[in-house]
């Protein structure tokens, strides 16, 4: 919940200080580019996962593979 609330919360504020310490152009060059790096590594491990085990579910069946269908179901129900 927390996670969330800063998600929704902290998003467009920081973007002023951001462009008062960087310039206009950095700034925007930060922004377009930043989420793709923080995105890299997810969408490696979606990969490998998605050929390691190619059945339908995604996370839940991933989760479920290695944690049990608790786990998993809590997995789904959050990321729902």
């Amino acid at each position: 919940m927390a996670v969330m609330f800063f998600n929704v919360s902290g998003g467009p504020f920081s973007i002023e200080g951001l462009v008062a310490a960087l310039g206009p152009v950095l700034a925007i060059a930060m922004l377009g580019i930043l989420p793709f790096i923080w995105a890299l590594p997810e969408t490696l491990i979606v990969a490998e996962l998605s050929s390691m085990l190619p059945e339908e579910g995604g996370y839940y069946t991933w989760v479920r593979r290695a944690f049990g269908p608790f786990w998993a179901f809590q997995n789904g129900w959050i990321t729902w």
